[in-house]
């Protein structure tokens, strides 16, 4: 099926350096329509709060917190940043890291549908989650 090209749509054209821009095709003018809405889209962070007592992460709206391990997704630079408080214990920073892992395999599934933080590199931030002190020795002393 072909369509006729009104003078705004030849003006796209004419801007986009096409060839023959006075009849297209349905596939060639959706795809104009997209190029004519296209802008760039700068995406924040998602930040994802790490649940203990069900081992998940989910989305949250706050990007600092002073008792819980937050996981920021940054598309732009293609990174996972996990911070863990100092408060944290090893238990839990290790089961976070497992799941935060795991979006570095598959990405998280986001509330509007989409995945995001696949094939990312994942850096962890913060003295959270150590080996007591007292376990840091050795369990036999010498004599």
């Amino acid at each position: 099926m072909r369509l006729f090209v009104p003078t705004v749509v030849l003006r796209i054209f004419y801007e986009c350096k096409w060839t023959r821009p006075r009849f297209i095709n349905m596939h060639a003018l959706v795809r104009l329509k997209e190029l004519a809405s296209w802008r760039p889209r700068i995406r924040m962070p998602i930040y994802l709060e790490f649940n203990t007592s069900t081992s998940q992460w989910f989305e949250t709206t706050r990007n600092a917190a002073d008792d819980t391990i937050l996981l920021a997704i940054d598309e732009s630079q293609k990174k996972l940043i996990m911070t863990v408080p100092s408060g944290t214990g090893m238990i839990a920073k290790r089961a976070a890291e497992r799941q935060a892992r795991g979006i570095t395999k598959s990405g998280f599934l986001c509330n509007d549908g989409g995945r995001c933080g696949r094939d990312h590199e994942l850096e962890i931030l913060g003295d959270g989650g150590q080996l007591p002190e007292r376990l840091r020795g050795s369990p036999r002393e010498v004599y």
